[in-house]
């Protein structure tokens, strides 16, 4: 196993909320031959993430009970070594998606002081309607989930302790603190197992997980390892936006610029005039002031209550 000293300090780590475009990061930084771990069965097709189950759950350790200590350990050191030795060879360009690495990303620039990371933001409206099954915390479970339902009933039972740890992280990690019971009006004990992936305003959900998952993110800006790009120029400028990304990252041949200007795409911008405007209303109530502050051009935004 290589040791923790041996590896290459300067991983490319890509980061973002949930569907505000790190996958097509991904995209873009493979094919400029970036290594990000296909080969052995380290990169999910659908979402980019890694997939390692250890270094995850290293990250919702660190931030359940250590947002305030962001400070690698030695065994923490030869852990992450371990676990990316099994999926890398360090002979070249390489890297990782993790999305929650937006709440932890001083952990990761103090383990990689070399590091390049590339953070992506997306509009809150449309990262909110396009993310509507990211779901919600729950409660526990009620007798009616396990009507007729004998698997749930052993699931539950074998993984009892694990499903109160995912609730609680998903509480952290939408509202900033694990005691909070209700929202916009929803009591979180209403909410059943089989509702966590749809619950009543799903979009309101996202939108709030999106302002807590953007100001950890944007709250890294000085640290000189960080490089922020939109989701909409992006898309939209794609021959100015990725060399920016491509000269950070370290790359310096990546052949046919046209060939990683073809992976964005514009069709995805602006879903949200589509849709009624109360639904939108309702987004920007919690997501509206953080919007404003990043510069999203829109009209009529209530205040936040």
């Amino acid at each position: 196993m290589i040791k923790a000293d041996d590896i290459d300090k300067s991983p490319i780590i890509v980061t973002g909320m949930w569907h505000s475009g790190t996958r097509m990061l991904v995209d873009i930084l493979e094919t400029s031959g970036v290594d990000f771990g296909r080969s052995k069965n380290a990169l999910a097709d659908s979402t980019r993430d890694f997939l390692d189950l250890e270094l995850n759950n290293l990250c919702h350790t660190l931030v359940l009970k250590r947002l305030n200590n962001l400070t690698p350990t030695k065994r923490e050191k030869r852990q992450v070594a371990g676990i990316l030795s099994r999926y890398f060879s360090f002979n070249g360009l390489w890297g990782f998606k993790i999305p929650t690495i937006s709440y932890v990303m001083p952990y990761f620039i103090k383990l990689y002081p070399q590091c390049r990371i590339v953070a992506i933001l997306r509009d809150a409206r449309d990262v909110a309607l396009s993310g509507v099954g990211i779901g919600a915390p729950a409660a526990l479970p009620k007798r009616k989930d396990f009507n007729r339902d004998l698997d749930f009933l052993k699931f539950y039972l074998r993984h009892f302790r694990e499903w109160l740890r995912f609730q609680r992280l998903k509480k952290k990690m939408f509202f900033g603190r694990t005691d909070i019971k209700e929202f916009q009006g929803i009591n979180f004990s209403n909410i059943g197992f089989k509702d966590t992936k749809y619950p009543p305003k799903s979009h309101m959900f996202v939108a709030q997980l999106w302002v807590e998952s953007t100001s950890r993110l944007i709250a890294n800006r000085p640290y000189p390892q960080y490089y922020e790009v939109r989701y909409e120029e992006l898309c939209q400028n794609p021959g100015k936006i990725i060399p920016g990304i491509l000269q950070h990252a370290g790359i310096t041949k990546y052949g046919n610029l046209q060939r990683l200007i073809n992976i964005p795409n514009t069709t995805r911008i602006g879903k949200w005039k589509k849709v009624g405007e109360d639904v939108v209303r309702e987004i920007t109530l919690i997501a509206g002031e953080l919007l404003g502050k990043l510069g999203y051009v829109h009209d009529n935004i209530p205040q936040r209550v």
